[in-house]
């Protein structure tokens, strides 16, 4: 189980085509395996694209607060998407990102399980963005205390290698 954490945007709708679509536009029957919406009231990744930039806006000074990460396993390894989930859930709250809005998809189409986040970096509440410093480092403790957790290996992972 690895993570991988992808430059932030400012556009949430770009993200969500592509976790959709990928970057041919054309998605792959099987791409979207399962969603989760955490802190958003409904499971449409268009409307969860349109509620995170509104409550992007509540910080003025923010730049970027559409966030992207990735968590793959192992070709071995095969999680169940209520394990993949539970994960996503832990990354987020032991990442303080518990109580942002994100949108979880997990992936189908490819031989290695994985997950993307689109997260806002934008608290639903006090306005406040996430501090994405040291951001490669903290996700990847986090991932260290899931693996043994989960009884996972931490590893490079074939599917993120290529994004």
């Amino acid at each position: 189980m690895l993570a991988k954490i992808t430059q932030p945007t400012n556009d949430f709708y770009a993200l969500a085509r592509y976790l959709v679509s990928g970057k041919s536009g054309k998605p792959h029957p099987d791409r979207v395996a399962w969603t989760l919406p955490h802190n958003l009231p409904f499971d449409d990744i268009d409307l969860a694209a349109k509620m995170m930039e509104a409550t992007a806006h509540l910080s003025a000074r923010t730049k970027n607060a559409a966030y992207h990460v990735i968590v793959g396993w192992g070709l071995d390894e095969h999680p169940t998407p209520e394990q993949m989930q539970e994960i996503a859930v832990k990354t987020l709250e032991k990442a303080g990102l518990g109580e942002h809005e994100a949108f979880i998809m997990g992936h189908g189409d490819t031989a290695h399980k994985h997950l993307h986040m689109m997260i806002n970096r934008v608290h639903p509440e006090t306005g406040r963005a996430w501090r994405t410093s040291h951001d490669y480092a903290h996700f990847d403790r986090i991932m260290r205390t899931l693996s043994d957790d989960y009884g996972v290996q931490i590893r490079a992972c074939p599917s993120l290698q290529s994004r």
